[in-house]
């Protein structure tokens, strides 16, 4: 058991290691939104996609080894364990902090792109409602426009 232990804490720290860049570049991602940088943004995005992909992998291969050794792929880490004191435990809760702070960094970042789009919204609205294109001919019958009541910035932002 001491070896499916060891197994899977190697599985775990590979996890946090992960976790790990995909806080990195969660943080690098805040930088981004506020500077309005949508390219970094998806370069960022597109390296995160490629971060899941190898989480998953691992999350296989250790239910994989859990199943192999329990019979269950439910098995919990304390279960595992069974009343010893093994580094997997203090593995596991370490991970799932890592976990959760980088949850609590993609909500504040989600909530940053979302106002920053309401912010956009709230300009082109702006711009719509305080200008019109107005036209007529002239005595040469060529048209003029302008437009009218132009708008610098938005009232609403």
């Amino acid at each position: 058991m001491e070896s499916i232990l060891s197994a899977i804490d190697e599985i775990l720290r590979d996890e946090m290691n992960v976790y790990g860049r995909m806080r990195e570049l969660e943080e690098l991602k805040t930088a981004a939104i506020m500077d309005r940088d949508g390219r970094l943004i998806e370069s960022i995005s597109k390296e995160q996609e490629d971060l899941i992909i190898r989480i998953d992998l691992l999350e296989e291969k250790r239910i994989s080894v859990t199943k192999r050794a329990t019979g269950s792929a439910n098995t919990t880490l304390r279960e595992l364990a069974s009343g010893s004191n093994h580094v997997i435990l203090r593995t596991g809760s370490e991970l799932k902090n890592m976990i959760r702070k980088l949850q609590d960094l993609q909500h504040t970042n989600g909530q940053l792109a979302r106002d920053n789009l309401q912010y956009y919204e709230a300009i082109v609205n702006g711009l719509r409602e305080s200008s019109s294109i107005r036209s007529g001919y002239g005595r040469d019958g060529r048209e003029k426009s302008r437009v009218a009541r132009p708008a610098i910035f938005s009232q609403h932002a």
